[in-house]
């Protein structure tokens, strides 16, 4: 074959490439299917009034926080977003007003845990009625962290995050033992600011049907496990990893908390599920 022709060969190929690369990079995925008009958050199925006159809080965690929260300051029309995002170290970092905080990954440390801890915080401080915006994407759990009280402790917490990576579990088993060990994962995140309307959008990593995996669901409402909880069992059937795109919208009200929230903590009237997805 002609030199010539293997280097346009070449080029076509990383071409096709790094093309398909930036058609499914999280900052394309949110511009393609969220737009703000007139005080409105605008996505797939869903519309969202922020008019109100605090600025929406935004809480990003994930290896993918930093170029999603870029994509909705983006969006967004200035001054009416401020927030943190959680990322593993190497990351790009979003600009401001958004702050970075860095934890680790896969294995939280002392600065996951001190994100953790500040994920919580900026939780309880949000005022009834404040519109709360959560991005979560694979690597969630590790970097922002949070032993549940009376449970667990921070370095035990850790080990049990090793112990279970290297296991052998699926992910969706791997999630059940961590999630009700934490502190923030479960809902427990959510029932932190029971009067404020949040919504989840979802940057996944994990087979398409179990979209509680993502970061442990920080914001999904877990049922306590019951005794089948506990089992493991390989998956019927076999799922494909795929990238892809969902949304959680929940109407925040007055509840109280609760170590495993039930439903009902959230005072939630409706809770929708949408799949956002790029044509592969």
């Amino acid at each position: 074959m002609r030199k010539g022709l293997c280097t346009e060969l070449r080029h076509d190929a990383l071409e096709i490439f790094t093309g398909a690369l930036a058609d499914c990079s999280p900052s394309h995925l949110l511009h393609s299917q969220l737009r703000f008009e007139s005080g409105t958050l605008v996505g797939p199925e869903f519309r969202i009034s922020l008019k109100g006159e605090e600025e929406t809080l935004l809480l990003a965690m994930g290896k993918a926080a930093g170029s999603m929260a870029r994509a909705m300051l983006e969006i967004f029309p200035e001054n009416r977003l401020s927030g943190v995002a959680v990322l593993p170290r190497g990351a790009r970092r979003p600009p401001a007003p958004i702050r970075t905080l860095l934890g680790n990954h896969p294995i939280p440390d002392a600065n996951s845990f001190r994100a953790g801890s500040f994920l919580l915080k900026s939780m309880k401080r949000a005022k009834p009625g404040r519109a709360i915006i959560h991005l979560i994407s694979g690597g969630a759990s590790a970097v922002a962290a949070s032993p549940l009280s009376g449970w667990i402790s921070r370095s035990d917490k850790a080990l049990l995050h090793r112990l279970l990576i290297s296991s052998g579990l699926g992910i969706r088993e791997i999630n059940v033992v961590r999630r009700h060990f934490s502190g923030i994962k479960g809902g427990r995140l959510a029932a932190m600011a029971p009067g404020a309307p949040q919504l989840t959008l979802l940057l996944s990593d994990v087979p398409v049907d179990c979209p509680e995996s993502v970061g442990e669901a920080p914001r999904f409402l877990i049922h306590p496990p019951g005794p089948s909880a506990w089992r493991f069992w390989p998956p019927p059937g076999s799922s494909v990893s795929c990238l892809h795109l969902c949304a959680v919208v929940s109407s925040g009200q007055a509840g109280r908390r609760h170590s495993n929230p039930p439903p009902h903590a959230f005072g939630a009237r409706s809770f929708g599920l949408w799949q956002i997805r790029r044509p592969w």
